[in-house]
């Protein structure tokens, strides 16, 4: 599977220089279609966009994670940063991925607080 991107000028040579082959650099006008034409590559297992340029066709974004399983959508902040007030979407697409919250590293740490309380 490979993974594609779509964004800004420096977002896109960012991930060309990490060996990212299928970026699409898009401005407003153009990232629908170049959206389109991303999603219908088969070959493709991961779409990363950056924030502002899924603002402009979230409609198209959401209903393609609605009735898509492949390819997964992936939404980064660009070089202006994060969106303020937006959770981090990694985050939330391992939360939806594994259904919970990072229950290991409560019990992980919970642990190993009775494990140095045991040897004391």
């Amino acid at each position: 599977m490979k993974i594609a991107c779509l964004g800004d000028e420096n977002t896109v040579t960012g991930m060309r220089l990490a060996g990212v082959v299928n970026s699409k650099v898009a401005g407003e006008g153009g990232c629908r279609e170049a959206f389109m034409e991303l999603t219908g590559d088969a070959g493709i297992g991961v779409i990363i966009i950056t924030e502002r340029l899924a603002d402009t066709i979230r409609s198209d974004i959401d209903k393609w994670r609605h009735d898509h399983t492949f390819p997964v959508i992936i939404e980064i902040p660009d070089k202006g940063g994060p969106i303020p007030g937006r959770t981090d979407p990694i985050r939330d697409l391992i939360k939806r991925a594994v259904g919970i919250e990072n229950i290991a590293a409560g019990g992980r740490d919970r642990k190993s607080e009775n494990y140095q309380k045991e040897e004391s």
